[in-house]
């Protein structure tokens, strides 16, 4: 693998993702000048403060659904493109889906367009398995029909719409990476925050934690530093590739709280049963061969170890 590129810009990089993928473009010496735009409407300069510091990494607070200011501050040495910015919680879209399609759809169309205006060689988009709906066969595989069933998964398959056709239209090289439930240090917080997020802050209160549904639905849960691994890795790609990012293990969400209640020390917890969200889907699993033989990639991190490494982060960062 290529040790080193001029220029690698991150859009979401002050978020939960693009925070830790900064760090290792930075630390691990992948890119000589690391830029971050990001309008910190779901992210937080708190993620990225202490790198702020370094010479060699730039920020930029815009929105990126407005070409006028994305060409003003578009560095002109940018070799790659991680677009990483987006609307991601189901509800949250569906509550305000203009502000979602602009931040979804617009902002990709302007990436893409400056990309290509400014001689960017590749882009690494963050698409979703959302873009799979309920799948027809476990696992799942990049083959799978895409078929949302919700508005995020539709702006996301949009999204890779946009890229194909700048891919056939401009050559530009595009990797589209689908993750699949991405958890660990710096997870966002608040009403639109992931199922981990919200056990781990609810045990660790003494709070019963709520589900949504019988808990027998099931997700692919991958750590972040194995999705950032996948991310970097992706750099050296040509062509157009679709690959998914999870752990290739389902999980349903009663194992899920059994797992962090044993590692904080709970027995017999007793959660709160509230209706199924609607457009959720019930059951999922990647089937992540295509990126093992293309990436030489596999997850390193188990659930139970990933799960003990975010609350470590929690203790010494959010409970403090």
């Amino acid at each position: 693998m290529k040790m080193s590129y001029k220029g690698c810009l991150v859009t979401g990089g002050a978020g939960f993702i693009g925070s830790n993928l900064i760090r290792r473009l930075y630390y691990g010496y992948t890119c000589s000048e690391v830029y971050i735009i990001d309008n910190l409407y779901s992210g937080s300069l708190d993620n990225i403060i202490s790198l702020l510091e370094e010479e060699s990494i730039k920020f930029y607070n815009i929105d990126l659904s407005c070409n006028k200011h994305l060409n003003k501050v578009f560095p002109r040495d940018t070799d790659v493109v991680f677009h990483l910015a987006a609307v991601t919680g189901l509800e949250e879209v569906e509550k305000d889906p203009i502000t979602a399609f602009k931040s979804n759809v617009i902002a990709t169309m302007n990436i893409l367009d400056t990309a290509v205006k400014y001689g960017v060689n590749t882009i690494i988009y963050a698409s979703s398995a959302a873009v799979y709906g309920e799948p027809h066969n476990l696992p799942v595989s990049e083959s799978h029909k895409a078929n949302p069933t919700n508005l995020y998964g539709y702006m996301k398959y949009l999204g890779e719409m946009l890229l194909n056709h700048y891919y056939i239209k401009y050559g530009l090289n595009t990797i589209i990476l689908r993750y699949f439930n991405v958890y660990g240090p710096r997870m966002r917080g608040g009403p639109y925050a992931s199922v981990i997020h919200n056990f781990i802050t609810s045990l660790s209160k003494n709070l019963r934690p709520v589900i949504f549904g019988d808990g027998r639905q099931t997700r692919d849960f991958i750590y972040v530093d194995d999705v950032v691994e996948a991310s970097i890795r992706s750099m050296e790609l040509e062509g157009f590739n679709i690959l998914n990012i999870g752990s290739g293990v389902e999980t349903s969400i009663l194992d899920l709280l059994n797992i962090i209640s044993s590692i904080l020390g709970y027995k017999d917890v007793d959660p709160i049963y509230k209706p199924r969200r609607r457009h959720e889907i019930y059951r999922i699993k990647a089937d992540i061969s295509k990126a093992r033989a293309i990436l030489n990639w596999s997850p390193k991190v188990s659930l139970k170890e990933g799960i003990r490494n975010t609350i470590d982060w929690y203790k010494n960062y959010v409970f403090k």
